[in-house]
């Protein structure tokens, strides 16, 4: 296995193409479709009855952020990474620039 630094992985990273795996369920951090219908349960008891929901996804994972957008859910996606955000936006399925902020900060 090569050894990456922060250095040369943020020079080999390119987003279009880590973009086109996550499209297609490739990345090794996507949920799988079962983990996601997870999810989207409890996703709908926490947001209940609710006039004003909101969540926040630690990471820019676009599979989270879609299951609150479809829910109507405003959602705050906090990533260190610019770059890894913006190439997520573009594989989601749901564009709702007023609902779906980010924060580029780390979260831990």
């Amino acid at each position: 296995m090569k050894k990456h630094t922060q250095r040369s992985f943020r020079e080999s990273w390119d987003k279009e193409d880590y973009a086109k795996s996550r499209a297609k369920r490739e990345g090794s951090s996507a949920p799988l479709p079962t983990e996601l219908e997870i999810y989207e349960k409890y996703l709908k008891k926490a947001i209940g009855q609710k006039k004003n929901p909101k969540a926040v996804v630690l990471g820019a994972t676009p599979e989270l952020r879609d299951l609150c957008l479809k829910h109507n859910c405003p959602v705050l996606a906090i990533d260190i990474s610019l770059k890894i955000i913006n190439a997520m936006n573009q594989v989601m399925v749901f564009h709702k620039p007023d609902k779906d902020l980010i924060m580029r900060c780390d979260w831990l």
